[in-house]
């Protein structure tokens, strides 16, 4: 028997009649002492060769040295045999009882006192299975599908890790293709606006409301009408956020101005556009100031009551403009020209500049238009008008001129008549 072997008999002998606490054994590999990492840390478990194996572990719990041994797995017992207890046989035996082993995985030396026995290690051969290899085929990709991301380095960069941020800078970018977004040019928000209000009234403003909204505690009473519509004309600049809407600016306005604005209802245009309070001020665009005109709502309606009364009338004109033309073409075709063959009442070309434009009314307000020269005798104008008057054979017109009969006889350059004048005719029955 060598040594050795008499020194662990001895060792195991001398705890054996100490009671032993159940003890939990599992096989735990043994690194060399330059890769060794820290026991029970998340990289050394997750290289273990004992989850890698899925081995079970071996629960122990007996009195003796001798069933301990017995229960142990071969290669645990291999390792505990392998393992060198340092102890000197000189010695007292209560020096056994506390051993100074080396970690081999911390490299410091810890104590085990009592009956407690070293852990045991055990060295696994068994390489780590590699992950088959996939072939991936080296597709090229077209240029066209490559988007490129470009950051600003004042920008997107500034949050970013020192070391990151620094690499960015110092990588090349890919060249811009032709589907990619074009770059960014970064425009100084407005953080402020000024927006320039200009009150509009109408002279019933001036005479029936304006006493009622005007403050005379802030500025008197100003009896010169001149000075009211002075004052009244001032325009105010008000200087707010971007951010705000258009109501915080019309307060302003109204606190300054001599009239109390939100009392009138004001309704808000920016040229031809309307603009209500509610909006913000960054909605108006990207200007340095801004105009807008002030109406209270008694004179908004007012006006666009006269501009649809303007409208209307306008679109009478064109209609009654429409219906001449029309007319005038109906008497170019189906006019008779037999009777007027040296004397016609219009003119069959277009091109003619001596022609006069008449317009014959008779009694119910019914309107003929005529294109007449010069030349044209008076009888013929009134033939012609009983055509297209429809009016019966043997009925007689008498036509007159500012309040003056006309010559049937005379032509109408020998008359006052000229372009555009309205004659009146008179129908005398038989």
């Amino acid at each position: 028997m060598m040594d050795s072997d008499v020194e662990e008999v001895v060792s195991v002998s001398s705890v054996s009649s100490v009671t032993r606490p159940r003890v939990i054994r599992r096989p735990v590999p043994v690194r060399s002492q330059t890769s060794a990492q820290a026991y029970g840390s998340a990289e050394s478990e997750s290289d273990d060769d004992f989850f890698r194996l899925h081995q079970q572990m071996a629960p122990i719990e007996s009195n003796d040295s001798s069933s301990s041994n017995a229960q142990l797995p071969e290669f645990a017992a291999s390792e505990e045999e392998s393992h060198v207890v340092e102890s000197d046989s000189s010695s007292d035996i209560d020096s056994a009882s506390e051993i100074e082993t080396n970690d081999a995985v911390t490299g410091e030396k810890r104590k085990h006192t009592g009956n407690a026995h070293p852990r045991s290690r055990s060295v696994s051969l068994t390489p780590p299975p590699t992950a088959p290899h996939v072939p991936t085929p080296n597709v090229p990709v077209p240029t066209q599908f490559i988007h490129t991301f470009e950051l600003d380095s004042d920008t997107d960069t500034r949050d970013l890790d020192p070391s990151l941020r620094a690499v960015i800078q110092s990588t090349p970018t890919l060249p811009r293709t032709s589907n990619s977004p074009a770059p960014r040019t970064p425009r100084p928000a407005l953080e402020r606006v000024q927006i320039e209000f200009q009150f509009m009234y109408d002279p019933e403003f001036l005479t029936h409301e304006l006493p009622t909204l005007w403050d005379p505690r802030r500025w008197g009473r100003i009896r010169s009408p001149a000075t009211i519509e002075k004052k009244l004309q001032e325009h105010v600049a008000v200087v707010v956020f971007t951010t705000d809407v258009v109501a915080v600016a019309v307060a302003a306005y109204s606190d300054i101005f001599v009239v109390d604005v939100l009392a009138t209802d004001p309704v808000l245009m920016d040229r031809s556009m309307r603009v209500f309070p509610t909006s913000t001020l960054a909605s108006l665009g990207d200007k340095l100031a801004v105009y807008i005109k002030v109406f209270p709502r008694t004179v908004y309606n007012r006006m666009r009551e006269r501009e649809a009364v303007e409208m209307a009338r306008v679109e009478g004109e064109r209609e009654q403009a429409r219906r001449d033309l029309e007319m005038v073409r109906e008497l170019q075709q189906t006019g008779d020209t037999q009777i007027l063959t040296s004397e016609p009442v219009y003119e069959q070309s277009a091109q003619s500049t001596q022609g006069i434009r008449i317009k014959i009314r008779d009694k119910a307000g019914r309107d003929t238009l005529l294109l007449v020269t010069a030349a044209t005798k008076v009888q013929a104008v009134v033939e012609n008008y009983c055509k297209l008057a429809q009016l019966p054979p043997n009925t007689r017109v008498r036509l007159e001129f500012d309040d003056e009969a006309l010559d049937p006889n005379d032509t109408i350059g020998s008359t006052e008549i000229e372009d555009d004048d309205m004659l009146t005719a008179y129908c005398i029955e038989p």
